[in-house]
């Protein structure tokens, strides 16, 4: 793609940018942006990707990366929308349009989009900005849900892009309300993403955790059970035992047939256990 700014130089490690938190502009002349919000956002993004590709990106890194990402986004924006378009139709999800407040029975993706367009990226947006708010939905009440595409390295994308996109206008003195908005959102959206992702993985901790007390009441229950069965019918027959040893041996075969697997040497702790506290002299 064609760069306003030199991401390398401005926030790769031991580069000028980099050391004077400078955004600097790739218009021959060494010419730089002190711009604290746009370097600071544009600095985020290039270590994310830098921690992608496990070594220090060059610029013909980016433009592979800038290349090959929107072709993914929209594949993943018309992999996700299908299982939108199901939950909708299933009645797990209602949409309804922010504008208008009509409810939405179904969601297009962009398929039309050229992929190698110069402007793909910002044709991407929208569409990918609303499916992956609707995903944090989804990703809070469904546990497994999960987005075709790594939404970090999506919004480091397009906060690089937006990023070259304001220092173009703040270097033509076109400075608006909007120069930048989608900068922010973008960067704020980073943030977000680690705290939903710290939300989830509780919750999942919490899920984990109650199902483990979860079953291991279950099996408390099981084996309180089979100990009542077991010293019960002990006690009636005690006598027909020569000792605890071949009492275990026994009904560990007996609690067998009633669905109960246990060890005789497991069995012959519960019997001594339940003599001891009840008085009762063994052979």
């Amino acid at each position: 793609m064609y760069w306003v700014i030199d991401p390398f130089k401005s926030f790769s490690p031991n580069q000028e940018g980099c050391i004077k938190s400078l955004i600097i502009l790739n218009s021959g002349d060494d010419s730089s942006l002190d711009d604290p919000t746009l370097w600071k956002a544009g600095k985020r993004a290039f270590d994310i990707f830098q921690d992608y590709s496990g070594q220090e990106l060059t610029l013909e890194d980016l433009d592979w990366i800038f290349e090959k990402v929107p072709k993914e986004l929209i594949d993943a924006c018309s992999e996700f929308a299908g299982r939108f378009n199901a939950y909708i139709e299933s009645g797990l999800l209602r949409v309804v349009d922010s504008e208008s407040r009509q409810e939405i029975s179904s969601f297009t993706t962009p398929l039309d989009i050229d992929p190698d367009a110069t402007n793909v990226g910002f044709e991407i947006e929208p569409i990918f900005d609303e499916l992956d708010q609707v995903f944090e939905e989804l990703s809070l009440r469904m546990p497994n849900e999960f987005f075709p595409f790594d939404r970090r390295r999506a919004a480091a994308y397009f906060t690089i892009l937006h990023v070259d996109s304001a220092a173009a206008d703040i270097s033509l003195g076109e400075v608006s309300p909007d120069t930048y908005y989608w900068v922010k959102r973008w960067f704020d959206r980073l943030e977000q993403y680690d705290r939903i992702q710290g939300v989830i993985e509780e919750r999942n901790t919490r899920l984990k955790s109650e199902k483990s007390r979860s079953m291991n009441s279950a099996r408390h229950a099981k084996r309180n059970k089979a100990v009542e069965l077991v010293t019960s019918d002990w006690n009636k027959r005690k006598t027909e035992f020569r000792s605890a040893e071949k009492a275990g041996i026994f009904y560990s075969d007996w609690l067998r047939k009633q669905g109960y697997e246990y060890e005789p040497r497991t069995i012959t702790v519960w019997i001594r256990k339940f003599a001891k506290e009840n008085g009762i002299a063994l052979r």
